[in-house]
Parts: structure tokens; sequence; C-alpha cells
């Protein structure tokens, strides 16, 4: 996944959720999606894919939980790296997961199709909030389609006036994900970016 492709609108379903960020941070009311935006960074997190995929009413000892994310450098002289290693999924009872490596959800996890259709209206939001030019777009690419051939990414790079999205996968030990919170550490970062966001 590049940069956003034809945008295909579509209705807000469900709950639109506040993103209440920091101190000194802005709110912004977005369906479905969750926004912490700061003067360096903007973080977004959107879950229609999580609330179509089922993770979130399913009971099984172990799911995987899609979301569809974007990092945005808007504030930042330097370039910001980041891995797959960089991003945590915290759920509220404290349990943190990593991401999945490409190759284990490959063989284990076959929406990959349905939840890139799922992040349609999140692409609309981006695009109408940074707009192209002058930001430029460039896609994680650290779970690109098995039929498309591609090399899985282990980083990418995100110089000033950069959106870094895509779709992250999380393997869950246990539960219903009904929440939780993104946490973003940048590659030799000593700062980590935190975003907050609920399941309807």
């Amino acid at each position: 996944m590049s940069a956003p492709s034809t945008i295909v609108r579509a209705a807000a379903v469900g709950l639109t959720l506040l993103a209440a960020g920091c101190a000194g941070t802005s709110r912004t009311r977005v369906p479905l999606t969750a926004v912490d935006e700061g003067r360096e960074l903007l973080l977004a997190v959107d879950v229609r894919a999580l609330v179509l995929s089922g993770a979130a009413r399913r009971t099984d000892d172990e799911v995987v939980v899609p979301l569809a994310v974007a990092v945005t450098n808007k504030g930042l002289s330097r370039t910001i790296a980041l891995a797959t290693e960089s991003f945590t999924l915290e759920l509220p009872d404290g349990t943190r997961a990593p991401v999945v490596d490409a190759a284990t959800l490959a063989r284990t996890y076959h929406r990959q199709r349905v939840d890139l259709e799922a992040t349609r209206p999140f692409e609309e939001f981006l695009l109408g909030r940074f707009g192209v030019p002058p930001f430029r777009y460039v896609g994680f690419d650290f779970f690109p389609l098995a039929q498309e051939g591609a090399v899985p990414r282990r980083s990418i790079d995100l110089p000033l006036g950069t959106v870094g999205w895509g779709l992250l996968y999380f393997r869950v030990p246990h539960g219903v994900v009904r929440g939780g919170k993104l946490l973003v550490h940048p590659t030799g970062s000593r700062e980590t970016y935190v975003v907050a966001f609920a399941v309807p």
C-alpha cells in the first residue's frame, strides 16, 4: 500500500469517537477514527477493519487485531524512522501486544483484501486533512498482499511533510478487543507517542 488510491465514499457507521489528546493538542471528531494531534505529529487509528473482522466480539484465546494507522510528521525538522517494532497495542488491562511478523500473518490470516477495502473512508479523511501537495504519502507496506509478490518492508522514513500510513496487525492473547492505546516509539527516539481509541 503506497499512496492513497481512488477514494470510495462511504457513509459513517456506528459511533463517532472524540479523540482526546494530551495537553496542548487539538480534538478532532471523525467517525470510527481516533486522532491525537500535537505540534509535531498527528497520530490516527481507524477501527473499521477491526469491527468488520469480528475481533471486537470474539472470545477466542487469541485473535488478530487489524488497525489502520497514520503517522504524520507535521512539525519535526528531523526525519522519523518507523519499524514494525515501533508500534505496540496496549489493552485496557495493561496487556501489550507487538505487531505480528509478516510471514506468520500470511500463513494464518486471510482477510487482508477485506481490510484494505475497509480503509477507504480513512484514506478520505487523510487526504482531506493533508492534501497532495504539500504533503506526500508513504505506505507502511509491512504486510503486502501475498498475491502481489512484494517483499515486506521492515521500516520507513518520514521526513517533514510526510504521511506514513497503512494496516498494522497485532496478535492479542485473550478476550474481546473493545479499545486500547496505540503506542508509537520512533526508532532512536526518546519519545513515545500515544493515541487512545475505542471500538463500538
